[in-house]
């Protein structure tokens, strides 16, 4: 029988009733100086999660930063982004997300969980604009969900899974639509996504959250 922490990754979808009030911020995300900074537009945060409550405490913002080892693109770079706003972590449907990440993950009742609410933007000559830039990669944590709450005139935007960062094909495809999610271990894969273009004229974006974690008592 496979066992909780075996799992590579797994899939799930939301309530969809619970998405207008988060997706309304993603209105707000605003460019930053850091180079996707034009394209993949951000807000992050740290909350204390304790899993039977499902209480959310937010943590003190002390920045976002990857080694070079693990993230190519702009690893050993001290990044700091606006806090997610109250009113989209006040809202049912964020507490929807978090309770599905712990139960998919098999989360302990008390841990620290990173949230990037991000938009990732077609940009406007038409180019597609890279999903990750950093290529096949991991996050450096235990578990790393992946939570689409919005696409608009998209083309692109595939979710790949592998197995190692040199394989020749991955070991799945997918391309999440509003309110779906997949849950990776990211111990045990590794991860990509296509870039994102527009289907026809006009903006076109995927609005998406990712959460981290690492299991650790706190």
């Amino acid at each position: 029988m496979e066992q909780p922490h075996e799992f590579l990754w797994r899939t799930g979808r939301l309530n969809a009733d619970g998405l207008p009030a988060v997706g309304a911020s993603f209105d707000t995300l605003r460019p930053s100086a850091y180079q996707d900074g034009g394209y993949r537009l951000r807000r992050y945060s740290k909350f204390a999660y304790r899993r039977g409550s499902g209480q959310l405490r937010l943590l003190p913002n002390s920045g976002f930063i990857q080694s070079s080892e693990l993230n190519r693109f702009q690893g050993g770079v001290a990044r700091t982004y606006d806090e997610i706003t109250e009113e989209t972590f006040s809202a049912p449907g964020f507490a929807e997300m978090f309770a599905a990440f712990a139960q998919t993950a098999s989360l302990p009742e008390n841990t620290v969980i990173e949230v990037h609410q991000m938009r990732i933007i077609a940009k406007p000559t038409g180019e597609a604009a890279p999903a990750t830039p950093e290529g096949i990669h991991r996050d450096g944590f235990d578990y790393v969900g992946v939570f689409t709450v919005a696409r608009r005139n998209t083309q692109g935007g595939e979710l790949f899974v592998w197995h190692r960062p040199d394989d020749a094909q991955p070991l799945a495809a997918c391309l999440p639509e509003a309110g779906e999610y997949c849950v990776l271990n990211d111990r045990a894969v590794w991860h990509s996504a296509s870039p994102v273009g527009a289907a026809d004229s006009g903006s076109a974006y995927w609005d998406l959250f990712v959460l981290t974690v690492n299991v650790e008592p706190v």
